[in-house]
């Protein structure tokens, strides 16, 4: 995997809080969230195929009852997920795992966001829109 952005305190599924890695198998990336014991990991949303040398506008959002992953603006995939997040203090990384720097990122982030709600597909799509120039 390649981390872009990454929360919790271990690198095991259950361990994650939330994050968004590159499935270097499938070469899409996939949004995870648990909650300490259940979790949404390889099996979430994910984006369409990445290319390698382009560059991709990437949202996952979860509104407690379905995570979404949108990929330049468009929806590229949604699962059911309502448990509760983890609701723990735990560290946040870009680029790699948070605890022993594992999953780096073999790319480049221009810009990360994190908002403590649930985006709509039309904010997904006018922040592609605005980066778009």
């Amino acid at each position: 995997y390649d981390s872009i952005v990454f929360k919790g305190p271990g690198v095991g599924w259950a361990s994650i809080d939330y994050t968004i890695l590159r499935n270097n198998t499938a070469n899409q990336f996939v949004g995870s969230i648990s909650n300490g014991t259940n979790v949404l990991a390889n099996s979430g949303p994910q984006s369409t195929v990445v290319s390698t040398g382009l560059w991709y506008h990437l949202v996952f959002t979860w509104d407690g009852t379905n995570a979404v992953f949108y990929t330049n603006g468009s929806v590229s995939g949604t699962v059911p997920w309502t448990y509760a997040a983890a609701n723990r203090s735990s560290n946040m990384s870009f680029g790699m795992a948070v605890n022993n720097g594992s999953y780096p990122l073999n790319g480049t982030i221009d810009d990360v966001r994190i908002y403590n709600r649930a985006l709509s597909a039309a904010e997904a799509l006018a922040l592609f829109s605005a980066g778009a120039k």
